[in-house]
């Protein structure tokens, strides 16, 4: 399926990553991909007023902006996940002192199941009267997206399409949020609410700073959701926080990302406390680390 981009003026623009799948999109599992990437704003830049030749999901990162479709504008800010539909009045435009950073992907449904899921979305956001949601959920979800398409393997334009789905679903569920007994995420079975506390820690590496927001999730207060956790799998919740922040940090190492870089990514408080975490891990500095993976490479 081919598609010609609109004429789109842009200031002040530079891309961190951009995939482009103009002349032949990529077909993912359940859509066509068109377009996706991660984009660096510099000072005031504009995506000046185009109209959309398929659906697009704006991911916030960090900074602020104004996006507007149709004429109705809406500032966003980190953690807004805004959404375009086909046909509307796209812009974008970028604060002059807090720059935006953001995830993009363009997409059309490429069958039944996925234009019903778009259709339900689009009349949700019109009831509502909105088009986006504070989901910091979804940008491990790009994270992994984009490192598919960066280190293609066996199914990965599968994968790309199915973690794509799955935003669609929490978009969808978030947006009903309102509508949903909290009752619900209150499981007392301990067993459970292990399961969910390690799947929401799985799901949230990129985006959890404190282990106390879990509170704010699951509706229990700390020291229970450590009990429960800590009776069911016998470690703590800091321990699997720890690992798991650990076995990413190790895959982010392989990718010649820069020890900075994944120290942010992870949300350490710098550079330093990255550095401790990891060799008290794996006794080892990260870069000690990467030299060894790189002399296993080469063997």
């Amino acid at each position: 399926m081919n598609a010609t981009y609109p004429s789109c003026g842009r200031k002040n623009s530079r891309y961190h990553f951009n995939h482009v799948f103009l002349d032949q999109a990529l077909l993912c599992d359940r859509f066509y991909l068109y377009q996706i990437g991660e984009r660096f704003c510099n000072d005031k830049e504009e995506i000046l007023p185009h109209k959309q030749f398929c659906a697009e999901i704006t991911f916030v990162i960090s900074g602020k902006g104004v996006i507007s479709t149709n004429g109705e504008k809406t500032t966003v800010g980190k953690n807004d996940c805004y959404f375009s539909f086909q046909d509307d009045v796209h812009a974008v435009s970028s604060d002059g002192e807090s720059a935006l950073r953001y995830f993009f992907c363009g997409f059309k449904a490429a069958d039944p199941k996925a234009a019903e899921l778009l259709s339900s979305l689009k009349s949700r956001m019109q009831e509502m009267g909105r088009q986006h949601v504070n989901l910091p959920e979804i940008a491990p979800l790009f994270h992994s997206q984009l490192s598919e398409l960066q280190n293609k393997r066996s199914y990965s334009d599968e994968n790309i399409g199915l973690l794509l789905y799955r935003m669609l679903i929490m978009i969808y569920r978030a947006l009903r949020k309102n509508d949903v007994d909290r009752d619900g995420y209150q499981s007392t079975d301990k067993s459970v609410l292990a399961y969910k506390i390690m799947a929401h820690i799985d799901e949230n590496v990129f985006t959890m700073k404190k282990l106390r927001e879990l509170e704010s999730v699951f509706y229990f207060k700390y020291r229970y959701l450590e009990k429960c956790f800590t009776a069911i799998t016998g470690n703590t919740i800091s321990d699997y926080f720890r690992m798991v922040r650990m076995q990413h940090a190790a895959k982010l190492l392989a990718k010649d990302q820069s020890i900075t870089e994944i120290a942010e990514k992870l949300n350490f408080s710098s550079i330093y406390a990255f550095s401790r975490a990891f060799t008290n891990y794996y006794g080892c500095s990260p870069s000690e680390y990467r030299r060894r993976e790189d002399g296993k490479t080469e063997q």
